[in-house]
């Protein structure tokens, strides 16, 4: 079975989270991808911390998401999860993941009738799809605005 870790969402926490998650928005926003780490004081103990502006942005998104009531899993990088699992992920049906892999557009092992996908290989087919797909629609919108769609 894979590792996954759910969280599941309870009112006490999403009320706690309710006040952490704008103040961890504000810290995001008023940082940039280039300050690179955040150090955060602790006003009693005066201990520090500095933790990556990229790391305070996943928790932020994390307890932003607890918050409003929705449960979510982690997944390590490293975590092979079987074609269903993996379908569920890229939210498509089982046998058209299946066709993927059996492309190769999705690196894998199969042990018999088993595939197995690791979620770094998933994530980074679902990015490349995505981008493909952006490019795709950006291309969309560029033919309808030369042939004067829009002005209708």
């Amino acid at each position: 079975m894979t590792d996954f870790r759910y969280l599941p969402s309870t009112k006490v926490a999403e009320m706690q989270l309710y006040s952490v998650v704008p103040v961890l928005q504000r810290l995001v926003e008023n940082h940039t991808e280039r300050d690179g780490l955040i150090q955060l004081v602790d006003k009693k103990s005066e201990e520090t911390l500095e933790i990556a502006l990229a790391t305070l942005t996943l928790v932020k998104d994390i307890l932003d998401r607890l918050s409003t009531g929705d449960p979510i899993t982690l997944i390590p990088g490293d975590a092979e999860l079987t074609d269903l699992e993996a379908a569920d992920v890229l939210n498509v049906s089982r046998s058209f993941l299946i066709k993927l892999l059996e492309n190769d557009e999705i690196s894998h092992s199969r042990i018999r009738s088993l595939y197995r996908v690791r979620m770094d290989d998933l994530m980074a087919y679902k990015v490349e799809r995505d981008k493909r797909a952006d490019e795709a629609l950006d291309e969309m919108v560029r033919i309808s605005e030369e042939l004067g769609l829009y002005d209708l």
